[in-house]
């Protein structure tokens, strides 16, 4: 995803004229009809395979890995939509890293629901932080979302987006502790345990 402006703004995020490249294929997919929204940089990337490939300037891709590159004038977004009601935890073992320590200035980054954000941080270039460790970054542990609630996952360029390709190492998993009992078969018992 990207959005129309550098502002964090849900409203404003949309998947038209990104760029998807999966470098395990060679493939690339456009979303929506591009135009003047296109960006070359902005982009998402993901390594599918089970090895570190490399990209023709450089860049090394671990295995499984989500990257994307912000823009000069747009954010680069990635977003989860929940399949239940009920609290997950956010986490990740690298969090938020530069793959690129080339050239930039490092990166600003915001983990939001809704029109809240739920943490943030920023590091310097070829930089990394865990999101446990940005300001709000303990809320992460618990968090209340409703089906078809959408976490967004946001890099900011931080004014220089050159060499900002940034990895995303997100873990989203349901805190059983504090969800939701399910519901029977004829959709009795759908309430906080």
């Amino acid at each position: 995803m990207q959005s129309a402006t550098l502002v964090h703004d849900t409203a404003t995020y949309t998947t038209t004229g990104m760029r998807f490249l999966n470098v395990n294929s060679g493939r690339e997919e456009r979303a929506g009809s591009g135009g003047d929204a296109y960006d070359p940089l902005l982009h998402v990337t993901f390594n599918t395979t089970s090895h570190v490939l490399h990209t023709g300037v450089g860049e090394a891709f671990p295995p499984a890995t989500v990257a994307v590159h912000p823009a000069q004038t747009r954010l680069a977004v990635v977003g989860w939509k929940s399949p239940i009601t009920g609290v997950v935890a956010v986490s990740g073992n690298s969090g938020v890293k530069d793959l690129n320590a080339s050239c930039g200035n490092g990166i600003n980054w915001d983990i939001q629901l809704k029109t809240h954000s739920l943490a943030h941080g920023a590091f310097p270039n070829g930089g990394a932080q865990l999101f446990s460790a940005g300001v709000g970054g303990s809320a992460l542990a618990h968090i209340a979302v409703h089906r078809g609630d959408v976490l967004y996952f946001v890099v900011d360029p931080n004014v220089d987006y050159s060499c900002d390709l940034t990895e995303l190492d997100v873990t989203i998993q349901r805190d059983l502790r504090h969800g939701w009992r399910h519901a029977d078969h004829r959709g009795r018992g759908l309430a906080p345990s």
